[in-house]
């Protein structure tokens, strides 16, 4: 029987789409003189399988038949369930034949007839030939790249206000909705589906994002880095937890009376008590203390995760990649003790008490804090705007002209960052005419 041809589609490649349960593999296909298109061709649970099962289709489109693709073939057949099996196999002689046939009734021809068009002496080239204009050889592992590789990771969430409008959208640049026994109860008209196609085409008409972020990193061989294609493990994100989240700790201190104003003199006379000489105000106390606090608990987030590793890939690290190179070879008690460093300085401005640094790790804190501290007022005025506790508790503070004032905080409470120079086993010990802290004040966690 042979398939009544309907238009005459070339395939191009082959493409895999992945849901939280659900893996499909499309065909890109061309119309000569025509637009381009995608077409379903199986669906199945397994990404692993799914992704390979597209990666081999495009390798017999692009380099014909031969043993390796047909080994490597036979196994993801023998592997996947029957009806998968069968449109894999179907769009395995598709590709081999360049051609895609669209039919009410089409051929599903025999794995053996299919293998007898094999020869023993046709293989997939997944030789190392350069590409051009310096790119990498095929198949290339990290270390034989000739330039950098970047990987860029994205967490991309969106709101589905007009799902009329969205599945449509997605029909019209080819799209196909999953089977009916295979739509979840919760999505029964694929909604997933035709978002994770159209962010393949135009965009997502219908939808507007809710959230968007990138982790971009350099991969580095001497790190252990390596392309997804070779990676021997998954490849994780780790994306940072949403602010919104983020309540405001209980027991706040009341920095209105811990550090007072007399009163909103703004008279600029050089010897007036109140606005003549520089202050720490509630509100600059409150963001350098909330900066303390969110560092402290980064920095025992790394011990956590990474007890006595080396800094290494600085994308997995919350806090100690940003210290000084010299340092990233310590071990997980060093690091509890500048932990420490950023929580003994907070416990000083809950007291009422300007931070005071006594020993190069404290300085360090310090200096962090300080610097991290516009990012920390940005958070605390989107939760205003956004009407969380924490941003409406910090903006009914008074407020003074000499807020927020981060250079002068830097002159004030440390001289320099001598820190960087400082041997790390020396971080801990009192600058001179200090008084060490009490060694029996332990850790936090």
């Amino acid at each position: 029987m042979s398939a009544t041809r309907i238009a005459r589609l070339v395939p191009a490649g082959f493409l895999c789409e992945h849901s939280h349960n659900k893996s499909r593999v499309f065909a890109q296909v061309h119309v000569p003189n025509g637009p381009s298109a995608l077409r379903a061709v199986f669906t199945c649970t397994d990404a692993a399988l799914a992704q390979r099962a597209a990666e081999i289709l495009t390798h017999a489109c692009i380099n014909g038949p031969g043993t390796t693709v047909h080994a490597e073939a036979e196994r993801i057949s023998a592997a996947l369930p029957a009806a998968p099996s069968a449109s894999f196999r179907k769009a395995l002689d598709q590709a081999l034949k360049r051609e895609w046939q669209l039919s009410d009734t089409v051929d599903v021809p025999t794995y053996e007839a299919l293998s007898s068009r094999y020869t023993a002496d046709s293989t997939l080239s997944d030789s190392a030939s350069s590409g051009p204009h310096g790119q990498a050889p095929r198949n290339a592992r990290l270390s034989e790249f000739p330039g950098k590789v970047v990987r860029i990771t994205k967490l991309l969430e969106l709101h589905v206000y007009d799902e009329k409008q969205l599945l449509s959208a997605a029909r019209a640049q080819g799209w196909f909705p999953l089977d009916v026994e295979e739509r979840e109860e919760d999505d029964p008209k694929d909604v997933v589906g035709a978002v994770m196609h159209l962010l393949s085409h135009l965009g997502t008409p219908g939808t507007d994002n809710v959230t968007e972020q990138d982790i971009g990193q350099l991969l580095r061989p001497s790190a252990g880095d390596e392309v997804t294609d070779w990676s021997p493990v998954p490849i994780t994100a780790n994306f940072s937890a949403g602010w919104l989240a983020r309540p405001a700790p209980p027991g706040r201190p009341d920095f209105t009376k811990l550090f007072p104003l007399k009163s909103e003199c703004d008279c600029g006379v050089e010897d007036c008590d109140e606005c003549g000489s520089w202050k720490l105000t509630p509100r600059t106390a409150d963001v350098l203390q909330a900066s303390l606090e969110i560092l402290a608990d980064q920095a025992f987030n790394d011990v956590q995760a990474h007890g006595d590793q080396p800094v290494s890939r600085q994308d997995e690290w919350s806090l100690f990649a940003e210290l000084p190179p010299h340092t990233w070879e310590q071990n997980a008690t060093w690091r509890r003790q500048v932990a420490r460093a950023f929580d003994d300085l907070a416990d000083e401005i809950e007291q009422g008490q300007w931070p005071e640094p006594r020993c190069p790790a404290e300085e360090m804190a310090l200096d962090l804090a300080i610097r991290h501290a516009p990012v920390q007022l940005e958070i605390l005025e989107e939760m205003a705007d956004d009407d969380v506790a924490w941003g409406k508790q910090h903006h009914a503070l008074p407020k003074h002209q000499g807020d927020y004032d981060w250079i002068g905080c830097a002159g004030i409470f440390f001289e320099d960052d001598d820190y960087l120079n400082t041997p790390a086993e020396d971080w801990f010990f009192p600058f001179g005419g200090f008084e060490p802290r009490d060694p029996k004040r332990g850790f936090r966690r």
